[in-house]
């Protein structure tokens, strides 16, 4: 009990004081005294066509039958919006309504299902919360360039009256974010409303500046929900000046800005959109594609540098002439939104000639707490782990207690050195050396401790990688390849296992990884045989 409760004291010493304020009125349910209630006036301002990104969801009518996160669900009559069966994440995106945007769908279809959310709206659960609430916002409003009605209007009104009073304060982070682009999206069908214009405005460039760091990447530190975000900003630029007002001349500047900042990092990290890299919170299939973004931004006349220095981000991009390094030096941020956080200090990717070798294996599910914590934990990334110990104390869904501080000794493209106190509850100390060279690359980890601990390093390797053992301490990989291994540990026994590589939501293969125990320090070596 006792544990539990230092966990949660670590966690809630975290938050800032207004999250703290609506958690509680959240959870008892205490009306807001900070925000008056929107009731909306006249009717909603016809908007010119304006381009969009399409969603990447499945959707076919006679019958009804959606598919989200890899599970396919058949509706032979009603559509059931509370279907509870695959979890909540799967409700939230049937609930978002994205398919109806996709252009090439049948305007009768999109009238059904418009129809059907419209006559089950008060008998609607998980879809009315604010996250979902924004998601639809932006998705009908995007829809109202094929379709309109008076139905799909009734939502909207309605959406947007009960967003403005349920703002996700008690969370923030990209929730936050996602009501603000809801609101920026909706003071375009009510221009008139100045209670909603003014807020939107200033709740969007408040958490623009707060969440979007200097060199671009978003303070998350997610991969995935970088792409989101961009993807809206890109989505609010293409609204804004196909529909121009006075009030929203001087956000499409700022709005414009930021996109640029945001491509020139992911331009920077995606090695111009040859990979993805699975940090914290991060798969493939969820967001807008590198490639979809670029080639947007290119519609809209973005342009953006190709230089990016990924500064305050402190994600490493080390390119040589055979492989890519990327690697995460980061803390937790931010510091009182960790949700899409892992405990992946010091994680890395090794890609040889943009080919994964040595990668993060991704993400299946936010529902089941047990492959949840797993997945989020040490010994599912490329680093060290103790025990059953974390060096970032992932717990719940979306928790974090201890936190581990990095210190940045050595920073540059040719040699990394960090370390960082992630397991200080154990009086250990993990510090982690790069050394890179064209041909080589040479990684260092020392453990700072008086006591003998079950440490090990991990190396995930991706589905169908070559891997050949060539002695007790070596490998070669994909015949191009060796990696081996010099340890003071005299009984060093490198073990391989299986593990989940996720797919996308749901769904994984087996693959292989190397376990490698470590007393105080281990040595590897990554050299290319053919160069």
């Amino acid at each position: 009990m006792f544990k539990k409760a230092g966990v949660i004291l670590r966690t809630l010493s975290q938050l800032r004081l207004i999250q703290l304020i609506f958690q509680i009125k959240n959870r008892l349910n205490i009306p807001s005294f900070f925000f008056r209630s929107l009731s909306l006036k006249g009717n909603i301002k016809r908007l010119y066509f304006f381009d969009y990104l399409e969603t990447s969801s499945s959707f076919t009518t006679k019958p009804y039958q959606f598919e989200f996160l890899n599970k396919s669900v058949l509706f032979k009559n009603e559509i059931d919006w509370n279907y509870k069966k695959n979890g909540k994440l799967w409700i939230y995106n049937l609930n978002y309504l994205d398919f109806v945007t996709k252009r090439d769908l049948n305007l009768d279809d999109v009238r059904k299902v418009i129809r059907s959310y419209y006559n089950s709206y008060t008998t609607i659960l998980d879809g009315r919360e604010a996250y979902p609430t924004s998601l639809r916002i932006m998705n009908l409003v995007k829809a109202k360039n094929y379709y309109d009605s008076e139905k799909l209007n009734f939502i909207l009104k309605k959406d947007i009256e009960r967003l403005f009073q349920s703002l996700e304060y008690h969370l923030m982070g990209n929730h936050l974010l996602e009501n603000a682009f809801a609101l920026y999206f909706a003071a375009h069908l009510y221009p008139s409303e100045i209670r909603l214009v003014n807020k939107a405005i200033e709740l969007l460039k408040e958490q623009l500046t707060e969440q979007i760091m200097v060199d671009g990447g978003h303070f998350e530190r997610s991969f995935m929900y970088h792409q989101i975000i961009l993807g809206r900003i890109l989505d609010c630029i293409s609204l804004s000046e196909n529909n121009p007002n006075n009030w929203n001349v001087s956000i499409i500047e700022i709005l414009k800005n930021t996109a640029e900042r945001m491509l020139s990092w992911l331009y920077e990290v995606s090695n111009n959109g040859k990979i993805f890299i699975r940090f914290n919170d991060s798969i493939e299939g969820i967001a807008p594609s590198a490639y979809q973004l670029f080639e947007f931004a290119s519609r809209l006349n973005i342009s953006f540098s190709t230089d990016s220095n990924l500064s305050d981000s402190l994600f490493r991009i080390i390119k040589k002439k055979n492989y890519l390094c990327a690697l995460n030096i980061g803390n937790i941020t931010p510091s009182y939104q960790p949700g899409h956080s892992h405990a992946e200090t010091f994680n890395f990717c090794f890609y040889s000639n943009d080919q994964p070798i040595i990668i993060s294996p991704g993400i299946t599910t936010y529902e089941n707490l047990k492959t949840r914590k797993l997945e989020r934990s040490s010994k599912m990334h490329n680093t060290l782990s103790i025990g059953n110990y974390d060096n970032n104390e992932v717990w719940n869904l979306f928790r974090i207690g201890r936190r581990a501080k990095v210190y940045i000794h050595e920073d540059n493209h040719n040699q990394i050195n960090v370390s960082h106190n992630g397991y200080r509850n154990l009086n250990i100390e993990h510090q982690r050396r790069w050394i890179f060279k064209e041909n080589k690359m040479v990684m260092i980890d020392t453990i700072m401790s008086q006591t003998i601990s079950d440490s090990v390093v991990n190396f995930h390797f991706y589905p169908d990688t070559i891997i050949q053992r060539t002695d007790k301490l070596g490998f070669n990989i994909n015949n191009v390849l060796k990696i081996f291994f010099e340890t003071d540990d005299t009984q060093s026994n490198i073990k391989t296992e299986q593990y989940r590589y996720s797919l996308g939501f749901n769904n994984f293969v087996l693959a292989t990884k190397l376990i490698i125990p470590i007393k105080t320090r281990l040595k590897t070596t990554f050299l290319y045989t053919i160069y």
